[in-house]
């Protein structure tokens, strides 16, 4: 005899199908609608690199970055790695703590 628990894998827990939708209230005060976020995931992915580079406009740098996104993906040489803003210098102080003060 089988017990619901003898059904449990490691590939059905990884299943979720539920979905739990925002209270009206959320939605009143959110910053994007849903077809406002839609068109900005899709922008993207049509154009990653310029996306981003205007999202990082909404942080202050000391240096502006030109660059978005470099990446070296070399599986054979054991070699991943991912670059962001390389040429941006942040300001980390004005972006993590005097704008919540």
């Amino acid at each position: 005899m089988t017990t619901p628990k003898d059904n449990v894998s490691t590939a059905s827990l990884l299943q979720e199908h539920r979905a739990f939708p925002p209270s009206p209230d959320v939605v009143r005060h959110a910053r994007l609608n849903a077809a406002q976020y839609h068109e900005l995931y899709q922008r993207s992915l049509r154009d990653p690199d310029r996306f981003w580079l205007e999202q990082a406009q909404t942080l202050e740098w000391f240096t502006q970055p030109t660059v978005a996104l470099k990446y070296i993906w070399d599986t054979d040489a054991r070699r991943i790695q991912h670059t962001w803003f390389e040429d941006g210098q942040l300001n980390l102080t004005a972006n993590c703590l005097d704008r919540h003060l």
